[in-house]
């Protein structure tokens, strides 16, 4: 009986540090809402409303294919043991969790952006844009949707026209913020 008391002990020693999981994206989102120091947006799509009624149908559908945007921003950069820590721990949880690289680019040697996708390259269900730069902070953006099409998103960056852009994110603001808040 006791040889059965110490296998239980010790399988249950090993599951308890077994469950103390590795660090994912969701979970760096969850833990960074306990922490004071970052500023943290989230967006339904279905904020955008009545600011989808500039845009033609094939740029309604390109935005409609997005559920929700997260966004997590540190912007200390008098913490630069921190943010080097951070940009460490979410480059490992990036790479460990299959995210694909879709685009990186670094600028004069002083910041650097990179998004990754994960699902297939044309019907992408999680995009995250990750970027920093060591004398300002960094931001940790995801975005989630359904079949969304990089293309189609890079055609719609291309021919909205400034006018058009700030229409969509003027109505945004007021649908987010309120008409008195602008």
């Amino acid at each position: 009986m006791r040889i059965f008391s110490a296998l239980s002990a010790l399988l249950l020693l090993i599951s308890m540090t077994s469950c103390e999981s590795e660090m994912t994206l969701q979970r760096y989102f969850y833990e960074a809402h306990e922490n004071n120091e970052f500023m943290i947006i989230e967006l339904p799509a279905s904020l955008l409303g009545s600011s989808l009624n500039e845009l033609s149908e094939k740029q309604r559908e390109t935005v409609a294919s997005v559920r929700k945007v997260s966004a997590l921003i540190y912007r200390d950069s008098t913490k630069s043991d921190f943010l080097k820590q951070q940009r460490k721990i979410i480059n490992e949880f990036l790479n460990r969790d299959g995210f694909e690289p879709l685009f990186a680019a670094r600028m004069n040697d002083e910041a650097q952006v990179s998004i990754q996708v994960q699902g297939a390259i044309d019907q992408i269900d999680e995009a995250v844009f990750f970027g920093y730069a060591d004398d300002q902070g960094f931001i940790l953006a995801r975005v989630l949707g359904d079949k969304m099409n990089p293309a189609a998103f890079m055609e719609l960056a291309t021919t909205l026209e400034e006018s058009e852009f700030e229409a969509l994110t003027q109505g945004l603001l007021k649908d987010v913020l309120g008409e008195e808040e602008l």
